[in-house]
């Protein structure tokens, strides 16, 4: 949420799909004059119910699209406190 405008911006990932605690990493260089404070990524494992799979989704900060996704060799374990927060 950004908090001058209210504005809310948010990433569903589908049917089934759920992420686990989501990190930020700021931009090289960190919170500039030139940069702002939000800059960076957000990034978070997300499991697939559905296909048993896990993947790392790393998304823009700013603007909450996906930059990128990895599929993970080994689904990640994931803490029952995570399923529930993000399912309801």
């Amino acid at each position: 949420m950004d908090l001058d405008t209210g504005e809310l911006a948010m990433h569903e990932f589908g049917a089934g799909m759920f992420g686990g605690e989501p990190t930020f990493v700021p931009a090289v260089g960190g919170a500039s004059s030139d940069q702002e404070e939000d800059e960076g990524h957000v990034v978070v494992m997300v499991q697939d119910e559905a296909a048993g799979a896990s993947e790392l989704v790393v998304m823009d900060a700013c603007s909450m699209e996906v930059a990128a996704t990895q599929l993970v060799a080994q689904r990640a374990a994931c803490r029952e406190v995570d399923r529930k927060h993000h399912t309801s």
